[in-house]
C-alpha cells in the first residue's frame, strides 16, 4: 500500500473514531514510526496520549477522550461503569471523569482516567460499539453501576432504562445470574432485586421514583406500578400505584404549575369513580414527595390501616 492510501485508510478510520488514530492501527496501515514523526512534525497529528493522536483541527470534546483512553489501553479496553452509562443515556450521568474496564493483567495507566481491572472481565457478548467506542453492552452497564455506586443508584437506572425501552428485565437477570455463578462478583443483591423485577412494570417518571423509594425504604409493601383499570363508566385509565391488597390507589402529580380547570375535572371523575369502585385514593404532589417525605409515607400508611 502506498503512503497516500495509508493516510487515506487512516483518515477514514479517524472520521469513525472522534478523529484519532493509534500506533498501532497506523502501523497495521503500512506507515512507520518515522512517518508519524514525519507528520507530528509536520503538524498534521497532534500526541494526546503514548501511541493516540488526533489530527489536526478536529476539537478535543468528552467523547474523544474516552476514545482516546481506549485506543491508548488497547483492543480488550471497553469504556464502562459511569462513562458507559453517559453513553447509554443512563438517568442521571453526565460526561466526567472516563472509566475504563480493562483485563486484570494489564497495567495500563492514564491520568484521569478510572480504570477497572474485574476478575473475569468483559466478555466479547458485553460489548457493543456506541459513536464508534467500544462499550459495555446497557445490561452489563446497569450490573456495575450497581456494583460501584451502590444498589440504590442501580435500582433506579434499572428503572430508567426500563422506562426508555432501552433493557429488558429479564436480559439484565440472565447476565446477573452468569456473572453471580462466576463466584466473588459482589452482585448476588442486584440480582436478586432484579429477579424480583421479572413480570413486573415500574416507575414511568422521577417522581414515581422517588415515591416508590420513600415506600421501600420504609416497612409498607411494595405497590404494583403503572396499574391498567377499567372504571365503571368504561374508561380505562392507568394507575400509577396500586396497594391491592388494601384497594389504595397513589397518584403522583408531576405537573408543574397549576392544572387547568379540564385537568381538574378529569382527575375528580376519576377519582370519584375508582372511590366508588372501593378504593381509597391518594395524590400527592412534587412538593409533598420532596419536602414531606415522612408524611407522603404516614398518610399512605393510615390508608392501608383503613383510617385514612
Amino acid at each position: 500500500m502506498t503512503k497516500r492510501a495509508a493516510d487515506s485508510q487512516l483518515a477514514e478510520r479517524a472520521r469513525r473514531q472522534h478523529g484519532l488514530i493509534s500506533r498501532a492501527q497506523a502501523l497495521a496501515s503500512g506507515l512507520n514510526d518515522q512517518n508519524l514523526v514525519d507528520r507530528l512534525c509536520a503538524g498534521h497529528l497532534l500526541l494526546v496520549a503514548p501511541g493516540v493522536y488526533r489530527y489536526q483541527g478536529v476539537a478535543g470534546s468528552w467523547h474523544g477522550d474516552v476514545m482516546a483512553a481506549c485506543l491508548f489501553a488497547g483492543p480488550a479496553a471497553v469504556a464502562s461503569h459511569g462513562t458507559a452509562a453517559v453513553l447509554h443515556r443512563l438517568d442521571g450521568f453526565a460526561p466526567g471523569r472516563v472509566e475504563l474496564t480493562i483485563p486484570r493483567r494489564a497495567r495500563h495507566h492514564l491520568n484521569d482516567v478510572r480504570v477497572h481491572r474485574p476478575r473475569l472481565g468483559v466478555s466479547a457478548a458485553e460489548r457493543i460499539v456506541i459513536d464508534g467506542i467500544p462499550t459495555t453492552t446497557i445490561e452489563r452497564t446497569l450490573i456495575d453501576v450497581a456494583r460501584v455506586r451502590g444498589l440504590r443508584r442501580g435500582e433506579v437506572v434499572l428503572d430508567g432504562a426500563q422506562r426508555d425501552g432501552t433493557a429488558h428485565v429479564d436480559a439484565v437477570a440472565g447476565l446477573a445470574d452468569r456473572i453471580r455463578g462466576r463466584g466473588r462478583t459482589r452482585i448476588g443483591k442486584y440480582s436478586d432485586l432484579v429477579h424480583a423485577r421479572l413480570g413486573s412494570s415500574q416507575p414511568t417518571t422521577a417522581l414515581e421514583r422517588r415515591f416508590l423509594a420513600l415506600i421501600e425504604d420504609s416497612t409498607l409493601p411494595r405497590p404494583e406500578c403503572q396499574v391498567r383499570m377499567l372504571l365503571s363508566n368504561g374508561r380505562a385509565v392507568v394507575a400509577d400505584f396500586v396497594f391491592h391488597t388494601s384497594m389504595v390507589v397513589v397518584e403522583v402529580d408531576g405537573r408543574v404549575g397549576h392544572a387547568g380547570d379540564l385537568d381538574r375535572q378529569r382527575d375528580a371523575e376519576r377519582d370519584s369513580l375508582l372511590q366508588l369502585s372501593g378504593f381509597c385514593v391518594l395524590r400527592f404532589t412534587y412538593r409533598d414527595v420532596d419536602d414531606r417525605p415522612s408524611w407522603v409515607v404516614a398518610t399512605v400508611q393510615r390508608a392501608i390501616r383503613g383510617v385514612a
